[in-house]
């Protein structure tokens, strides 16, 4: 189920950044340095992932800008593509949102799928 963020809120706000673009699908998890969010744009319905990281310093953010230039050159059917970035600063705090096109499978099954396919059959006597 959606829910409603205009993405104008605080640092609670996983959309804030996003404006009024993206909807809030769900919580999708986190690791050591980061929130993700599936998020569904508003005018279409086309899902995305939004990834949202506190940076520590200056050097995270040129960081991030560096990789995100050499990842939107990428044009390949299996990389996922970068929609865009942003940073949003509220207090000491600097936060990067990366937003990415949604993948349907993560690495794993799609490696799994095709050493399936490999595989062929299982022989039944």
């Amino acid at each position: 189920a959606l829910r409603e963020s205009r993405g104008e809120g605080g640092d609670d706000d996983p959309m804030a950044g996003c404006g009024s673009e993206f909807q809030l699908v769900c919580d999708a998890g986190a690791d050591a340095y980061a929130r993700v969010f599936h998020v569904a744009r508003r005018k279409d319905g086309v899902a995305f992932v939004l990834k949202r990281a506190v940076l520590r310093n200056l050097h995270e953010q040129e960081l991030i800008l560096s990789e995100a230039e050499k990842v939107k050159k990428l044009m390949h059917r299996n990389i996922t593509r970068l929609e865009k970035v942003w940073f949003s600063t509220r207090g000491p705090l600097t936060t990067a949102s990366i937003l990415l096109e949604k993948c349907e499978a993560d690495l794993a099954q799609v490696f799994l799928r095709a050493k399936e396919r490999a595989a062929g059959p299982a022989d039944n006597p």
